[in-house]
């Protein structure tokens, strides 16, 4: 484990919030600080807020962040700074932005829910039964979902309340994904659908301690009082428990449907992760930590220190190593040949592995063409797709049989090598 850069705080860190995969970390400090670090942890401003902070969210591409305050403003920032504010009747206590609905959604204690463009446009606002503790936003921006301090989930479009449903005791965490709601309670877990029906439900031996859910939703893990850690999957009801030798620090989640990373902080200051089939990898940490945001693979995790004086970003070379390693495929998209005729192949080369693929090689190569072609690329993450175009000229028209090699390594500078076969057609010239 490697400790690129830490950020000392000058007051007490309430809380934090980082779009995925980006290099911004929004800080609320205690007392009404607000700051945010950018690349290598290097402050980029701070403003003083006139009141506490109860909560912070954020989302990317574009990044933007939103921090809830106790004297009902709902403040949203930039990069650069400051964007807009508003004002809500009570303390702010839930936010929720997604850029790709175009939509921020703010509740306060009082009950009321705003929902704003992200240029600051006031598009609605609903007067709901109860206090709002969470609030989650569907990709379309609609419905708006809010759960309220007596337990109730309600969902809110633009005609006002579409369904409530009672989980019969207070939400701890709200999830809104492609298709599914998630609530869960200190002892269930409920899955709903957009009509407010039960899709599936869990119910827990003893009451839950911590929680965490993978970005897709497609894993959920959870520990128990009991120090039992449930590792569970909705969509195909894969499922195992494991007990941990003392109660965790942090949980959370990385990776993929396909490829989960289960992370565990303990005490003791080890990090334990878990793939799928509960194979376990361990690495050392630093210290204590209260909570741990990692990468999409979990090579890399923000946590924020026990004291919460210190934010750190850690790397984690053993887990890289013990993930899967990188996996290219690749797709021709071979536009218009003609024999004897100049033409180009537009290859596209995803890395559908857990881990980068380095120094990447890719030679083309056929009896019907005139030469031998290839090209390079340096590097393509976990999940990345990219395109390269190769020029080449058939000698003859009809089917042309291709075979791809592709050449690769992996951080550790393994070497892999894959074939694959393609057929394009070529017309006469």
């Amino acid at each position: 484990m490697t400790v690129p850069w830490r950020f000392l705080s000058p007051s007490r860190i309430e809380s934090y919030t980082a779009p995925p995969g980006s290099p911004y970390v929004l800080l609320a400090g205690d007392g009404g600080s607000l700051t945010l670090l950018g690349a290598q942890g290097k402050p980029r401003w701070t403003f003083q807020l006139p009141s506490p902070i109860e909560t912070v969210s954020s989302d990317g591409s574009p990044e933007i962040f939103a921090a809830g305050t106790w004297d009902g403003q709902i403040r949203v920032y930039l990069p650069e700074g400051f964007s807009f504010s508003h004002q809500l009747p009570g303390v702010v206590s839930a936010v929720a932005v997604s850029t790709q609905a175009g939509r921020l959604a703010a509740g306060s204690w009082s009950g009321h829910l705003h929902i704003h463009g992200l240029d600051g446009t006031l598009l609605r606002e609903h007067l709901l039964a109860e206090a709002i503790l969470h609030a989650a936003l569907h990709a379309s921006g609609q419905p708006v979902i809010a759960a309220l301090a007596g337990g109730q989930i309600v969902a809110v479009d633009s005609g006002g309340e579409r369904w409530s449903f009672s989980c019969n005791s207070e939400v701890l965490h709200l999830e809104a994904f492609g298709h599914e709601i998630l609530a869960v309670t200190a002892s269930s877990l409920t899955w709903l659908d957009y009509e407010g029906r039960v899709a599936r439900q869990h119910a827990l031996s003893t009451r839950l301690t911590h929680f965490a859910v993978s970005a897709g939703g497609s894993w959920a893990a959870w520990v128990e009082e009991s120090r039992l850690l449930h590792f569970f999957s909705p969509d195909s009801g894969t499922s195992w428990s494991i007990p941990l030798p003392e109660p965790p620090d942090a949980l959370t989640l990385a990776g993929d449907g396909a490829n989960p990373v289960l992370m565990v902080a303990l005490p003791s200051s080890k990090l334990w992760a878990f793939n799928r089939w509960q194979v376990r990898g361990e690495e050392a940490l630093p210290g204590r930590v209260s909570s741990l945001s990692p990468s999409r693979w979990g090579t890399e995790a923000l946590a924020l220190s026990l004291e919460r004086e210190a934010v750190l970003f850690m790397e984690f070379p053993a887990i890289k190593k013990w993930l899967p390693p990188p996996q290219l495929d690749v797709r021709v998209q071979a536009g218009h040949l003609a024999a004897q005729q100049a033409g180009t192949l537009a290859l596209d080369v995803t890395n559908d592995g857990a881990r980068a693929a380095r120094k990447i090689e890719i030679a083309v190569r056929s009896e019907f063409l005139r030469l031998s072609r290839s090209a390079s690329l340096e590097e393509i993450g976990p999940g990345e797709t990219r395109r390269v175009r190769v020029a080449v000229e058939p000698v003859k028209a009809g089917e042309l049989l291709l075979d791809i090699s592709v050449k690769y390594q992996d951080e550790a500078d393994e070497e892999f090598t894959k074939t694959f076969e393609a057929v394009v057609k070529v017309v006469q010239g």
